[in-house]
């Protein structure tokens, strides 16, 4: 099955305390905000992510899917 890596950016601070909500997932923390990076299986698993974004009280500012690598062939 095909996975998307989205890069989702959240005001605020964003650490591995957040448990399983980040979980494999990159965390790169800038002053104010939080990049978070990983593979997306499908929109229920991107809806479920967001959704715990939601409930940890952390505001989204963009949810950007990223260009699939080239695979040469």
């Amino acid at each position: 099955m095909r996975t998307t890596t989205y890069e989702i950016c959240v005001r605020g601070r964003v650490t591995e305390w957040h448990g399983p909500a980040v979980e494999g997932m990159h965390l790169e923390t800038r002053a104010s905000e939080t990049l978070v990076t990983g593979e997306i299986l499908d929109e229920s698993q991107l809806s479920g992510f967001l959704d715990s974004v939601r409930v940890l009280g952390l505001e989204l500012v963009s949810a950007r899917p990223q260009p699939a690598p080239d695979n040469p062939h």
